[in-house]
């Protein structure tokens, strides 16, 4: 993504805010409810005129709330509007319809500039005449930073992003993570109010990616920035962002925490989109997908989930679940006063799947279990080897399940599996997702 004007080139968005103050009503003024602080995104449409094709609704009503400190994620595939709303928020793209406000002030008619935030693209857009130091610099510079408070700051952050030495160096110099470092400091440096990150790491290479995007996360948490961090990864976003906004044809699907939506999918559109590669209606005479011959692998599954969800005299209740006197348990999984298990833990707390419930199956929730046999009855399933890979030091093999289809299931150290064999799989349940059906 190009951007020509020097106005709008990552962390050259310095300029002091030209965000409304708040007012204090008067006497006699009707008191107006608080505004939250932070980013406040409220029915936000973006359309583009395509032309002969008329109009494309890039962005269909959005509400998001970013608040002060946080790093929320927008996950989702190419052209599901995330980047046409972080464009929105930035000032980029100007909404038909909808608001964004900072700290309750609407920024509409606010330019890029003015607005207080930082940018970082896919390509950092060093400039290529000045070293390290002096990309860091520039936000600063337009500032109108002292010079020993500029080389002060720009220090701290090169440090920061591990890249202390590194300000004489001449930017053609860097490595593409290294250059994507110094981005990332050249847009902190002004101390942004937000900072709107699109696809900063997406260039990398897969190992550089995983790596980077773990220090991005250290570095806006150690420097308190709020952030909107844009990606089609959801390893990516699951390491940077505190809650992650799953975004689908212009419209954000679910948003939470990134341990809550791996294990809680709203949907099966979300489920896949997070890698859940096959679904099992869990009734025990119910098909995957209305097909038959799934009733052994969803009695496996239901009660393989059971199993794991059961609560000892003294545990915790996972989130949803229900004490035995009908309690309900908050999403915390604190059992709620007097609804303590006790008494040699009979009628142990269970949340099992609802009737018709689905459950979605991640690549390895199925483990090849040639030597554990059916010790844990009703747990087991039978597949059919169809092929072996070896990936990220673990045998992956892809079985036939009946009533299920293909799945990649997984086996310890590097065995023998011939196409066809038959083999015993049990069921991990921290990889199955229920959903609702």
């Amino acid at each position: 993504m190009s951007v020509t004007d020097r106005t709008t080139t990552p962390a050259a968005t310095t300029s002091t805010s030209a965000t409304p103050a708040a007012t204090t009503p008067g006497p006699g003024t009707p008191e107006v409810a608080p505004q939250p602080r932070g980013l406040s995104v409220r029915d936000v449409v973006v359309r583009y005129d395509d032309g002969d094709t008329g109009p494309t609704t890039a962005v269909d009503g959005v509400c998001l709330d970013v608040a002060p400190g946080e790093v929320v994620a927008l996950l989702g595939p190419s052209g599901c509007g995330k980047s046409s709303l972080l464009r929105a928020v930035a000032g980029l793209e100007p909404p038909v319809a909808g608001s964004v406000r900072w700290d309750g002030a609407d920024l509409a008619g606010v330019p890029v500039h003015r607005r207080g935030f930082g940018l970082m693209f896919q390509e950092g857009q060093l400039f290529p005449h000045r070293d390290v130091a002096r990309n860091v610099a520039f936000g600063l510079e337009m500032a109108g930073v002292g010079r020993r408070d500029r080389a002060d700051r720009v220090e701290r952050l090169l440090r920061t992003v591990g890249l202390a030495g590194y300000g004489r160096r001449a930017v053609s110099t860097l490595s593409g993570g290294e250059q994507q470092r110094v981005a990332l400091a050249r847009a902190l440096a002004p101390t942004p109010q937000l900072l709107l990150l699109d696809e900063p790491l997406s260039a990398l290479d897969r190992s550089l990616r995983e790596r980077l995007a773990a220090d991005v996360r250290r570095t806006l948490v150690e420097t308190g920035t709020t952030a909107l961090f844009v990606t089609h990864d959801h390893d990516e976003a699951f390491t940077v962002a505190d809650r992650v906004a799953v975004m689908s044809a212009g419209r954000l699907l679910q948003v939470d925490t990134p341990a809550r939506l791996w294990r809680r999918p709203r949907s099966r559109a979300v489920a896949e989109f997070l890698g859940y590669e096959a679904f099992v209606v869990l009734d025990d005479d119910a098909g995957a997908d209305g097909a038959g011959g799934a009733a052994e692998p969803a009695r496996a599954i239901r009660a393989a989930l059971v199993r794991a969800l059961a609560v000892p005299d003294g545990g915790v209740v996972p989130d949803g679940g229900v004490v035995p006197d009908g309690a309900a348990v908050p999403d915390s999984g604190a059992v709620p006063d007097g609804g303590a298990v006790s008494d040699g833990g009979a009628a142990a707390a269970r949340a099992e799947p609802s009737s018709g419930a689905v459950a979605a199956l991640a690549r390895g929730a199925l483990v090849v279990d040639l030597a554990g046999g059916r010790s844990a009855a009703g747990a087991h399933v039978d597949g059919v080897v169809q092929g072996t890979t070896f990936r990220h030091g673990r045998t992956e093999v892809a079985v036939d399940v009946a009533g299920v289809g293909s799945v990649t299931a997984v086996a310890a150290g590097v065995p023998v599996l011939a196409p066809g064999q038959r083999v015993p799989l049990r069921v991990d349940p921290d990889l199955v997702a229920v959903v609702p059906g």
